[in-house]
C-alpha cells in the first residue's frame, strides 16, 4: 500500500478505536447526575414542542440525544413539575417521573441516547483531523486525531447523554466556518464569499443552540475579525471603506445565527416583550423596569429565560473543592489547576517543545495559529472569573483547538523523508548556492558541490543524532499518552494525571464533575456480588434508583446504624448532601455526619468515586 493511502486509512482506524473504547466503557458507567434530567427534557421537547423543562441549557443537543426515543414505545409522564419553577431541581423530579413511567426499558433508553453523543464525537474527531491537516499537513492531522481519540476527558464525555461534547463540536465547527469565511473574504474567489457567510451564520446559531457557552463566540468573532482586518491591510481586494466592508457581513452572520436560534425553538415565544419576563438574576434584573416592558426581545422566550436561570445559578455559586479547600465563590485559577491535573502530562511537554522551537527561531508562528489559540484564551479567561466551577466539562471546548495546534509537533520529524513527502505545510528547504559548470558543449546549472559536501560532512552526524533523539522523544511521549489513557479504562470520568497521583488520588485534588457524577453503580453492583454483600447503606451522588442495577440499598433518611456503607466521595469532600421531596422540602445531612468516615480507611474504592466502609454493630 502506498504511504499516501496509508495516511488516509489512519483516521478511519483511529475513529473506529474511539467508537470501540466508548462502547465498551459506557456499558460499565451508570446513568450520571445530569443525564438523568437531560434526556427526559429532550424527549419532552420532541413530543410536545414545549421548551419549558430544563431551560437552563438551550435544546439542540438534548433534542439530538433524545431523537432515537421517537422510534420506541416511550411514555411521557404528566408531571406536577412542568410549571413549578419555584422548585430549583424540578428537571430531576420530572426525571423521577420519567424513570417510573418507563422503568422496564429505562436503562436501554440511555444506551441509545449515548450512541448519539458518540456519533457527535466521531464528527468532532473527523473535523479535528481535517483542520489540522489543512493547517499543518496530513501527518499532523493524524497526530491531532490520535490525541483526540485517546484523551480521557473526550472519552468520558463521548459516552454520556449530556450537552458538553455536542457543544464542543458546534463551537469548533463554528470557528472553523468563520475562518473559511474570512479566508474567502480576503483571498478566496468571490463565488465562495456568500456560501461561507451563510454557513458561518448557521453554525454560529447551532453553537448558540447547544449551550450558553456558545455566546462566547460573540466575543471571539470580533477579536478574530479585528485581527484579520489588521493583517489584511494592503492585501485585500477591498481598498475603500474596509471596516464597513467587513463589519456589515459580520452583522449578517449574527442575523443568520439569530434566525437559526428562532428556528431551533420553532419560533416559540419569539420577540416577546420584556414585560412578559420576570428576571431574577442580578445581571438581567435591570430589564424588569416598567419603562422597558413593551420592548420586544429578538430571541425566543425560553432562550433568554434559560439564560436568566443559568445566571442565577452562577451568581449563587456551588460548593466546589480544590486541593482540600471547599468554596462557593471559587478561585480565579481554578480551571488552570483543572487543566494541570486532568490533562495528560505529555500534552504539556508537546506544548513546551513548540514554544521552545518558536523561541529559538526554528519556526515562525503560523498565521492560522490565532484561530486556535484565541478561542482557547477566550474560553479559559471567561470561565476563570465565573463562580460556577464544577469541572473540566465546562472548558471541554478548548481541547479540540488544542489538539489541532499540537498537530504541528510532527514538524520535529521533518528530516524524515516520508514525513516531508506528505506534509505540504512544512517549512521549505533552504536554497543552496548555485555554480556554473561547462563540460565540452554541455552547460550544467547545479548546486555548489564543494560547499554542499563540506557542510554535509560536518553536519550529518549531528543531524542524524538530533533526528534520532527527537524521534525517540516523540515516540516516548506518544506511548506515555496512550498508556496513561488506556490504564484508566473504563473510568475516564475520574481520570487524573501522574502529577495528581493518578485517578485513585484525585479525590484529594478536585471534586464534582472532575471525579464523581454518580457513574459508579454498575461497578458497585459487581463489587457487592463478588463480596457476597446483599444490602448496603447508600449515600449516592445521583438520582437513579439503584434497584435498576440490582442493588438493594438503604437510602437517606432510612439508614442503618451499622453494616456496609457506600458513600460518594463528593460528600466526604465536604460537598453538601441535599435532597428534596415531592413537596419541595429539603433534606440535608449535616457535614459532621461524614466526619467519622474521614477517619476510617475505606475497604475499597469503586470507580474512584464511591468509597466502601464497614461499620460494625455496637455490642
Amino acid at each position: 500500500m502506498k504511504p499516501s493511502r496509508l495516511f488516509f486509512l489512519i483516521p478511519v482506524v483511529l475513529l473506529l478505536i474511539l467508537g470501540l473504547q466508548v462502547l465498551l466503557s459506557m456499558g460499565q458507567i451508570s446513568i450520571t447526575y445530569d443525564e438523568f434530567a437531560h434526556l427526559p427534557a429532550g424527549y419532552s421537547y420532541l413530543k410536545t414542542g414545549d421548551f419549558r423543562m430544563y431551560s437552563h441549557n438551550p435544546p439542540l443537543i438534548k433534542l439530538i440525544t433524545a431523537f432515537p426515543l421517537l422510534f420506541l414505545d416511550i411514555r411521557l409522564p404528566q408531571s406536577n413539575y412542568w410549571d413549578s419553577e419555584e422548585v430549583p431541581v424540578r428537571p430531576w423530579f420530572y426525571g423521577m417521573d420519567f424513570m417510573r413511567a418507563n422503568r422496564t426499558q429505562y436503562l436501554h433508553l440511555f444506551f441509545y441516547a449515548r450512541l448519539m453523543t458518540l456519533f457527535l464525537s466521531g464528527l468532532l474527531g473527523f473535523l479535528v483531523f481535517l483542520w489540522s491537516r489543512e493547517f499543518y499537513g496530513t501527518p499532523a492531522g493524524c497526530f491531532s486525531l490520535f490525541l483526540y481519540v485517546f484523551c480521557p476527558n473526550i472519552l468520558a464525555q463521548s459516552g454520556l447523554a449530556t450537552v458538553d461534547l455536542g457543544t464542543s463540536l458546534t463551537i469548533f465547527l463554528a470557528v472553523c466556518c468563520f475562518y473559511h469565511y474570512l479566508k474567502a473574504r480576503t483571498y478566496g474567489p468571490t463565488s465562495l464569499q456568500l456560501p461561507t457567510l451563510f454557513l458561518s451564520g448557521i453554525t454560529l446559531g447551532l453553537a448558540l443552540l447547544s449551550k450558553f457557552t456558545g455566546l462566547l463566540l460573540l466575543i471571539l468573532y470580533p477579536i478574530l475579525l479585528g485581527w484579520q482586518f489588521i493583517r489584511s491591510r494592503g492585501k485585500s481586494r477591498t481598498t475603500n471603506n474596509r471596516r464597513q466592508a467587513m463589519v456589515i457581513p459580520f452583522l449578517g452572520i449574527v442575523l443568520i445565527a439569530f434566525l437559526t436560534v428562532h428556528i431551533g425553538y420553532a419560533f416559540q415565544g419569539s420577540f416577546s416583550p420584556l414585560g412578559s419576563y420576570h428576571f431574577t438574576s442580578n445581571f438581567l434584573k435591570p430589564l424588569n423596569h416598567p419603562l422597558l416592558k413593551n420592548i420586544p426581545v429578538p430571541l425566543p422566550f425560553y432562550y433568554l429565560k434559560g439564560f436568566d436561570n443559568q445566571k442565577v445559578k452562577e451568581e449563587y455559586g456551588s460548593e466546589t473543592m480544590l486541593l482540600g479547600e471547599v468554596s462557593r465563590t471559587g478561585w480565579w485559577y481554578y480551571y488552570l489547576f483543572v487543566l494541570l491535573f486532568k490533562v495528560p502530562l505529555p500534552i504539556f511537554i508537546f506544548l513546551i517543545l513548540i514554544f521552545l522551537r518558536r523561541a529559538t527561531g526554528h519556526r515562525r508562528p503560523r498565521v492560522e495559529d490565532i484561530f486556535l489559540l484565541v478561542p482557547i484564551g477566550v474560553i479559559l479567561i471567561t470561565f476563570s472569573f465565573v463562580r460556577l466551577q464544577l469541572g473540566i466539562r465546562y472548558i471541554l471546548p478548548i481541547l479540540p483547538f488544542l489538539f489541532v495546534y499540537l498537530g504541528q509537533t510532527v514538524h520535529f520529524l521533518q528530516k524524515n523523508k516520508k514525513t516531508r513527502e506528505f506534509a505540504p505545510c512544512f517549512e521549505p528547504v533552504e536554497d543552496l548556492p548555485l555554480s556554473l559548470s561547462v563540460s565540452g558543449e554541455e552547460i550544467v546549472l547545479r548546486k555548489s558541490q564543494g560547499e554542499r559536501d563540506t557542510n554535509a560532512l560536518q553536519k550529518k552526524p549531528a543531524l542524524e543524532s538530533k533526528k534520532t533523539w527527537i524521534t525517540a522523544l516523540m515516540m516516548g511521549l506518544s506511548f506515555w499518552y496512550l498508556i496513561s489513557s488506556l490504564s484508566t479504562y473504563p473510568n475516564y470520568l475520574s481520570y487524573f494525571n501522574e502529577l495528581a497521583g493518578g485517578p485513585r488520588n484525585g479525590y484529594r485534588i478536585l471534586s464534582d464533575a472532575n471525579l464523581d457524577v454518580g457513574q459508579g453503580l454498575i461497578q458497585l453492583k459487581k463489587y457487592l456480588t463478588e463480596q457476597r454483600i446483599e444490602r448496603i447503606n447508600l449515600l449516592y451522588f445521583g438520582w437513579v434508583d439503584p434497584g435498576l442495577y440490582g442493588i438493594q440499598a438503604n437510602q437517606f433518611p432510612h439508614l442503618s446504624s451499622h453494616g456496609v456503607y457506600a458513600i460518594s466521595v463528593a460528600y466526604l469532600q465536604g460537598i453538601p448532601f441535599i435532597r428534596m421531596d415531592a413537596q419541595g422540602r429539603v433534606y440535608r445531612l449535616p457535614p459532621e455526619f461524614f466526619e467519622m468516615f474521614k477517619n476510617l480507611e475505606p475497604e475499597a474504592q469503586i470507580a474512584n468515586s464511591i468509597f466502601i466502609y464497614k461499620i460494625p454493630e455496637k455490642s
